[in-house]
This record gives structure tokens, C-alpha cells and sequence, in this order.
């Protein structure tokens, strides 16, 4: 099955979809519903094993998406049951535990739940993260929700963005030690672009990554 997606859909009425997940070979391994970013989200906290295992295995930039709009979620339930159905049917090795079709929108978990997951599930998802992207979670939440374009407008949202302008110029001038990618040597730049101590190892290191894309 081919589904082109409607972006303009999307923006105007269908806030629902289904999704279709598939290995490198295009074998479909998951069917899901939700809202449209859904299909985007493969964080392991918020999969099961099966599928965090698959995506793993494959690598994430070589899964392939397809997104069919809904008009509502009865319609994203209605199809996601028929998509495990069909693609059950046709021998397809789907990573789903049910049949579709279950879970309301809005639901907000206990107390006692919530507990849980920050104590079992989730620590355990962070702690098979790498150290990479342990630090950019640590840094995202270290700088807050993104801002809204009315409060930019707003005296403190502009008093803000000028705080952060100053940080930003003296950040990005300021003397930095870096290791250069072609003879690694350590240099002294304020350039924020640097990559190499000098215009030779720069032109050596660039001709290196032409013959090794090629």
C-alpha cells in the first residue's frame, strides 16, 4: 500500500492518523494511531521492547513512515484495527500486542502510576541512553519550554531575548581550546566554525571526507 500524505489535510482537519512502521525492506513491523507527531516518536520509553528492538537493530534513519490522516480518532481506531487485521493476514511479523483500536485520548494516569513509571520505566529508558543523548536531554531541560510567539511580543519575552543575544555574542566569541579534526593538535579560536588548526589541514581534511564519500 502506497498513502501520499495530505499536509494541507493535516493542517486543517485531521489532527488523527494511523501510521505504519517498516523495516529497510519495507515489511511492515507496526501499525499505531495518534496524533500526527506520534508517528515520529520512537523514544524507547514510549515503545514496547519488541519495537524498541526492531528500531535498534535497523538503526532509526533507515525505518520507514507512512501516515494515513484520519478525520477523527473513532476513524484512526477503525483503521488501525483494520491495518493489524490485514497486515496480520498477509503474514506481516507485527510488533503490536493487541489488535488496535483501544486507548481514549486525554487520559491523565494516577498518582500511584505516575510513581511508577519515574522509578521503573523511565530511569531504566534513560539509562540505556548514550552519553550523547543524555546531555541533550540534561541541556534541553536546562533551558525550559520553547516560548510562544505572544509572549516574545511581551516586554519581560523581549527584555529575554536580549539577555540571551548578549549571552549568545559572548558565547560565541569567546577563546575556546579545540582538537583539530585533520592532525589533532590542540589550538586556541574563537571561532565558533573551526574544525582545523590551519587552511592546510582544513583543505587536507576536506579533500579526506570528498574520498571517503565518494
Amino acid at each position: 500500500m502506497n498513502y501520499e500524505v495530505d499536509e494541507n489535510l493535516f493542517r486543517e482537519k485531521a489532527e488523527w492518523c494511523v501510521y505504519l512502521h517498516s523495516r529497510p525492506d519495507g515489511e511492515v513491523f507496526y501499525v499505531g494511531k495518534g496524533r500526527r507527531r506520534r508517528a515520529h516518536d520512537f523514544a524507547p520509553s514510549r515503545r514496547t521492547l519488541h519495537h524498541a528492538n526492531i528500531v535498534k537493530k535497523h538503526g532509526r534513519a533507515n525505518i520507514g513512515i507512512k501516515v494515513i490522516p484520519c478525520t477523527s480518532e473513532i476513524e484512526a481506531n477503525m483503521l488501525e484495527r483494520a491495518h493489524i487485521s490485514m497486515w496480520r493476514a498477509n503474514g506481516a511479523r507485527l510488533a503490536n500486542l493487541t489488535d488496535g483500536g483501544e486507548g481514549t485520548s486525554g487520559h491523565k494516569p494516577t498518582q500511584k502510576q505516575l510513581i511508577a513509571l519515574q522509578q521503573g520505566r523511565g530511569r531504566q529508558a534513560y539509562e540505556r541512553l548514550s552519553a550523547e543523548s543524555k546531555a541533550r536531554i540534561l541541556a534541553g531541560l536546562g533551558c525550559g519550554r520553547a516560548k510562544t510567539n505572544e509572549w516574545r511580543k511581551t516586554e519581560s519575552g523581549q527584555a529575554h531575548q536580549r539577555r540571551l543575544a548578549e549571552i549568545g555574542k559572548h558565547e560565541l566569541h569567546r577563546e575556546r581550546s579545540i582538537t583539530c579534526a585533520q592532525c589533532h593538535k590542540e589550538f586556541i579560536t574563537r571561532s565558533a566554525k573551526a574544525r582545523c588548526c590551519s587552511r592546510l589541514c582544513e583543505q587536507r581534511h576536506r579533500r579526506a571526507r570528498g574520498q571517503a564519500n565518494a
